[in-house]
Order: C-alpha cells, then structure tokens, then sequence
C-alpha cells in the first residue's frame, strides 16, 4: 500500500511512521494506526486531494484525528484472530514438511529412497525451504505481540529430537517422529494462545 502513495504523500507517510515509533512504546497499536493513516492517506490521494489540502493543521493534528477514531480493542482482536489463524496454519505446514523432510533423512541414513536419491532430495529441498519460512513466520508472529518465546523453542526442540530418532532408529518400522511434532504443534499453538490473551 505505501509503494502506491505519490512522492507527497509518501515522504509525510514516512516522516509520521519516524515519529510513531520513536514516541510509542506499543508495537501493535503503532501499527494499527500507521495502517489507518496509509488507508486515510490512500484515499484522499484518489480523491486528488494534495497533502497540503489534507494538513492543513498539520500532520500531528492529522494523527491524533485518525487516533481518536481508532476502536483499538477491536482492532487487536481482529489482528489478533487473523494472526491466530496464520500461527496455527502455519504450524500445520511445518509439521507436514519437517516430517517430509525426516523421511528423506531416514532414507538417507538408510540408503533406501522412495523413488530416487535425486528426486527425493529434490522435495526435501523443497519441503525444508517451506519449513524455514513458516518458523520465520511464526517468529515474526511471536515478535509483533512481544511475547515469549517458548512455542518456537518447542517447536524447534521438537525437531531436533525427532531428527535424532530419525537418525538413530532409521531401521525401526516404529515411526514415532509424526507423533511428536503433531504434540509439539499442539503443545506451541495452546501456548501461544495463551500469551495472546
């Protein structure tokens, strides 16, 4: 949205975000309102208003109008359940490829592919790209609310213990790793719930 701003309005844009986050301390409601002024910005830019027309008490006054409007509590719980839906589908991609790619660690050690060596690294390559992305994602998550870090420690401890078995027990016809990331996903979402509300 900022990128379809003119040059006026864009440097304003910039010169208000400055401010905000020097002057507020709180993360979420700073951006809930940066997001509010772009809206307000973008709309009388296509309603060939110029910023000089639009500030004319200046930019300060343009914020604390846009604040006053702001009902901020339910604008978190918005943000908050869409963000809540994004923790949790990310969680369940990462299960899935994280699992994906233990399978092809277990052929490996094994020396059995399921359909090639070439084509199997291929989809763990692939698989493992998409599991970095979502613990980005959910790390990004975890920072935005500034709450503790313990559902991506769960999540990682839980991979690394299941590339353990995978590696030590690649001869076993008992899977357990599925197990414990599915309990690990669970354990992370619950907790991360918890430390949103």
């Amino acid at each position: 949205k900022v990128k379809s701003l003119n040059d006026d309005y864009f440097k304003c844009y910039q010169e208000i975000e400055k401010c905000l986050f020097k002057k507020r301390k709180d993360v979420l409601k700073t951006n809930i309102l940066l997001s509010e002024i772009l809206d307000q910005m973008k709309s009388f830019q296509d309603q060939g208003k110029t910023v000089q027309q639009v500030m004319t008490k200046g930019s300060q006054a343009f914020v604390d109008q846009i604040d006053r409007k702001i009902n901020y509590k339910e604008k978190i719980n918005q943000l908050k359940q869409r963000d809540s839906n994004k923790y949790e589908m990310s969680g369940i991609l990462l299960t899935m490829c994280i699992y994906i790619v233990l399978l092809f660690v277990k052929e490996l050690v094994g020396n059995h592919y399921l359909i090639n060596y070439y084509i199997d690294l291929l989809v763990a390559v692939i698989m493992l790209v998409i599991s970095v992305k979502q613990l980005l994602n959910q790390r990004q998550l975890i920072k935005r609310y500034q709450v503790s870090f313990q559902p991506f420690i769960i999540e990682i401890v839980s991979i690394v213990i299941s590339l353990l078995i995978s590696i030590l027990f690649y001869n076993s016809p008992f899977d357990i790793t599925f197990v414990i990331l599915v309990v690990a996903f669970f354990t992370s979402k619950k907790m991360w719930l918890y430390e949103i509300t």
